[in-house]
């Protein structure tokens, strides 16, 4: 009975992450009068409220960090985190939420072209298929999300804006 237990479990908890990972790209889209900036300052502010609970309860464990570590983590924070998601608004109010997401989840094919770029385990001619496949669907997709019944597909500066903002989220620290 642990086991089976303790499977279900890692199972429920998957769906609840997969889930509350899913917020980061349902709310833009729900509060799509605000602005981004607002967006990810609202986010961040409440992640900030949370910290600053989460270190009140743990005080006795934090006096021992030096100020160059907590300097170091709020510039990384910074920078990996409110940056990445400003960009990420940024593109699902401008390309849309199915192609960011489409973008964002293509972060496990950079990863192993960034992995083979320092470790060459095999040649890059494989990854071209692959690569080309996926943005020929990026692209696809978002032409029939824009209701285009013509093989032609008209690309606004707003979607090209959107679609630079996804990549940019992509390069993140």
């Amino acid at each position: 009975m642990g086991t089976n237990y303790s499977t279900f479990l890692g199972v429920v908890f998957g769906m609840l992450a997969g889930a509350t990972w899913a917020l980061a790209f349902l709310i833009p889209n729900m509060l799509s009068s605000f602005s981004s900036l607002e967006i990810t300052l609202g986010r961040y502010l409440m992640y900030g409220l949370y910290s600053l609970l989460f270190f009140m309860v743990f005080k006795k464990h934090t006096d021992r960090i030096p100020l160059r570590i907590w300097s170091r983590a709020l510039l990384y924070a910074f920078i990996g985190n409110v940056g990445y998601f400003f960009f990420l608004v940024l593109g699902i109010q401008y390309a849309g939420a199915t192609v960011t997401t489409l973008i964002i989840g293509t972060l496990p094919i950079l990863i192993s072209v960034t992995g083979n770029l320092w470790n060459k385990e095999f040649p890059f001619k494989i990854m071209v298929i692959p690569a080309c496949s996926i943005l020929v669907g990026i692209f696809l997709l978002y032409g029939s999300e824009q209701g285009e019944s013509s093989g032609t597909i008209a690309f606004s500066s707003n979607f090209l804006l959107g679609f630079l903002c996804c990549f940019i989220t992509e390069k993140r620290p």
